[in-house]
C-alpha cells in the first residue's frame, strides 16, 4: 500500500495466508486503506488507525528484530511495515505477549516460559510495592514484626516530610537518573548512571531527605518496572503506579486493592 496523502509512504501487511485469521487481515487492509492522513512518517502513525482501542496499555506490540517478527507471522500475527523504519508493527496481540522477550527462544522452552512469568511478576511489583510499603507505614503497622515496625518507624520520624512525599520525590530522582543515562552515550551514560545514582542515594539518606527502607524499596520497584522487555508497557507501569501509591495514601490495604481490581478490570476488557 501507499499511505499518506503527501508521503505516499510504501507500507507492506505481512502475514502466513495459512496461519492468519483472513477475517483480521481483510479488516486491518480495509482501516488502512480508509485512512486520511496527509503524511505517514512512522509506523506509529498507523498505530491509532489498527487499534481502536483507547487506553494507555500497548494494544500493539512494536518489534524490532526481523527474526522476532518471523516467529510471530508463524503464529498467526499480522505485522505492518513502514518503508524507512526499523520498526513493525504487529497484531493482534495478547497481554501475556508483551513480557516475552527475543532472547527467550535461545534457551530452552521452560526456561523461556519461567523468565516471562518472572517479569509479569515484576509488573505486578513495581505497581503495588511503593503503595504496599506506605499502607503498611500509615496504616496497618500490626501486619509487621515489633522489631521491623520499630526500626522504620524510627527511620522515618528523622524524614521532615510525608511518606507520600518522600516516596513521590525518590521515584523522581530515581526515573531522572534511569533516564539520563539512557540518554547520554553508552559510555558516558553508563558511568554517570552507576556514580550518580550512588552520590545521590547517599546525600539523600544522609541529608534526612529519605530513609534508606524507602530508597530500598523505589529502586526495586523501579528495578523491576525496567526489566519489562516492552517499553510502551514499562511506561504505562510507571504512571500505574502513582496511580496506585495515590490510592494507599488515601485508603490503604483498600484503596491498594480497589486500584489493582480497576486495572484488572481495565485489562479484561481490552
Amino acid at each position: 500500500l501507499n499511505l499518506g496523502s503527501k508521503s505516499q509512504t510504501k507500507t507492506a501487511v505481512l502475514y502466513m495466508e495459512n496461519k492468519a485469521d483472513p477475517a483480521q487481515v481483510e479488516e486491518l487492509l480495509k482501516r488502512l486503506q480508509a485512512m486520511k492522513l496527509p503524511a505517514v512518517l512512522t509506523v506509529g502513525n498507523v498505530q491509532p488507525v489498527i487499534s481502536d482501542q483507547k487506553s494507555i496499555f500497548p494494544t500493539l506490540k512494536t518489534v524490532e528484530r526481523p527474526d522476532t517478527v518471523c516467529s510471530l507471522l508463524l503464529k498467526g500475527k499480522i505485522a505492518v511495515i513502514c518503508d524507512g523504519q526499523p520498526l513493525a508493527m504487529v497484531c493482534p496481540i495478547a497481554f501475556s505477549e508483551l513480557f516475552e522477550s527475543p532472547n527467550d527462544a535461545a534457551v530452552t522452552k521452560p526456561l523461556g516460559g519461567i523468565m516471562t512469568a518472572v517479569r509479569m511478576i515484576c509488573f505486578l511489583l513495581t505497581l503495588t510495592l511503593p503503595a504496599l510499603y506506605l499502607s503498611v507505614l500509615n496504616f496497618n503497622r500490626t501486619l509487621l514484626p515489633d522489631q521491623l515496625s520499630a526500626m522504620l518507624i524510627q527511620a522515618e520520624s528523622l524524614v521532615p516530610f510525608s511518606l507520600f512525599a518522600e516516596l513521590l520525590l525518590v521515584d523522581f530522582l530515581v526515573v531522572l537518573t534511569f533516564e539520563v543515562g539512557i540518554s547520554l552515550p553508552t559510555t558516558l551514560g553508563g558511568t554517570i548512571g552507576i556514580f550518580g545514582s550512588i552520590i545521590l542515594g547517599q546525600a539523600l539518606v544522609s541529608s534526612r531527605f529519605t530513609s534508606e527502607a524507602t530508597m530500598l524499596v523505589v529502586i526495586v520497584a523501579a528495578m523491576c518496572c525496567y526489566i519489562i522487555p516492552n517499553y510502551p508497557l514499562t511506561d504505562t507501569a510507571r504512571l500505574l503506579r502513582y496511580f496506585v501509591l495515590a490510592a494507599a495514601a488515601c485508603f490503604g490495604m483498600v484503596g491498594t486493592g480497589i486500584a489493582v481490581l480497576l486495572i484488572l478490570i481495565r485489562l479484561f476488557s481490552l
